[in-house]
């Protein structure tokens, strides 16, 4: 990162007008995830129970647009970027492919429509194949965690979000709702965002390498917590619920160097924590919608969505790649840190595919020794090096209640130097 960069989140982090906006944009998130859930919950309503026989016989083409909007009777199959397909792949609202090809059969036979629909159900709760349910059940999931998370977070900083309202009439209503909910969510994220960044950096860094970055000092404040001395920084994160500890610290005798070298995290449930969580969860979403999107021109429902984790690696690992070498044989492929599938985890979404390679490996520690498989290494020197992924939110390091191993959470990535 570049001195100026460096510069800037010094600023930021003491600047509590910033901040105030940092946490509107949060609400204003908040408030389009809730009116997209919002809106999805009640079109699911509107369609509870009915049949495509129903909806033919509606005087008004609105769910009809939703449920077979695209459609092409005599191909028995949705055309490229049919509303209808966008229905059922990420709302789980629609009609199974063997209802369909029964209802194009009938059309096709002479039926009339209000009866060749009329014993196929249109569904709302997703489909009976295995591989598309686990994709709309984890789409579901991830927008309700976003919602629960961002509400949690907000509150906490006594922001009152507006609900952003959509006409549940409109069909084209969703789209627009979850392309509006999208470049918000983007927003968030730390590659444009100097906030997020600044607390993601907190979330996985030794002592020492903050208090370099950002010209402050930590101290210990009870127990396993931590906080920061500098009046300013220590108000704003008092007023606003940021809360620190300590996440593991080597075992050495002098106390002012153990603290130096401590790892720094936030507390279980903090602001911090959430904020985390919040953008682990962005990243899944922009990962799954990019894969939907790349299996076919006929999914390509949201211009220029990018896998936006890829996009911040590639922003920072020439930093990695010329800063250091990595601490092990074993992971020194250049295999780098990435926290986020852990808080998925945590949340208790299962990711059918990782949005990024990476390994989880316990590490047995001995003293102020870590000892890997074939070797060992001082845990003072292993955070020196491990400092700089910490910090930017591709590394993290947890350590166990009795203090004899810690697990490193690595993403893998192969490269050739």
């Amino acid at each position: 990162m570049s001195e100026r960069g460096v510069d800037e989140l010094r600023r930021l982090l003491r600047d509590e007008d910033g901040w105030k906006e940092y946490f509107k944009s949060l609400g204003d998130l908040l408030g389009h995830v809730s009116g997209f859930n919002n809106l999805v919950s009640r079109i699911k309503s509107q369609l509870s129970g009915s049949t495509l026989g129903d909806l033919m016989r509606e005087k008004e083409d609105t769910h009809r647009r939703m449920i077979l909007g695209g459609f092409d009777v005599e191909k028995k199959g949705y055309r490229e970027r049919a509303l209808g397909l966008f229905y059922w792949i990420y709302l789980g609202i629609g009609v199974e492919p063997e209802g369909l090809e029964k209802f194009s059969s009938r059309i096709m036979e002479g039926d009339p429509p209000e009866s060749a629909g009329k014993d196929i159900q249109v569904k709302i709760k997703g489909s009976q194949v295995p591989s598309l349910q686990q994709l709309q059940l984890l789409i579901q999931q991830l927008f309700n965690a976003l919602e629960s998370q961002l509400r949690d977070a907000v509150s906490m900083v006594g922001v009152e979000p507006q609900e952003k309202s959509y006409n549940a009439r409109d069909p084209m209503a969703p789209l627009k709702a979850l392309a509006n909910l999208l470049n918000k969510a983007r927003a968030i994220l730390p590659l444009y965002n100097k906030h997020s960044f600044i607390l993601q950096s907190f979330n996985s860094t030794p002592t020492f390498y903050l208090e370099n970055v950002y010209k402050i000092s930590l101290k210990p404040a009870g127990g396993d917590s931590i906080e920061v001395r500098d009046s300013n920084v220590k108000k704003l994160f008092h007023d606003y619920g940021i809360r620190l500890k300590i996440a593991l610290a080597p075992d050495i005798k002098s106390e002012t160097e153990r603290l130096r070298r401590a790892v720094v995290t936030h507390a279980e449930e903090s602001l911090g924590a959430k904020i985390v969580n919040i953008i682990s969860i962005i990243y899944a979403l922009f990962n799954i919608i990019y894969d939907i999107q790349s299996t076919g021109a006929h999914y390509a429902f949201f211009k220029g969505v990018d896998d936006e984790f890829s996009k911040y690696l590639d922003n920072y690992k020439h930093i990695i790649f010329y800063e250091y070498k990595l601490f092990d044989e074993k992971i020194h492929s250049r295999r780098f840190g990435f926290i986020y599938d852990i808080f998925i985890e945590k949340l208790g979404i299962k990711m059918s595919r990782s949005y990024g390679k990476y390994l989880r490996e316990t590490i047995k520690v001995k003293g102020g020794q870590l000892l890997f498989e074939y070797s060992s290494t001082q845990m003072s020197k292993f955070l020196e090096d491990f400092a700089p992924l910490g910090f930017l939110g591709l590394g993290v390091l947890i350590g166990s209640k009795s203090n004899k191993e810690i697990i490193i959470q690595v993403i893998e990535l192969e490269v050739s130097l």
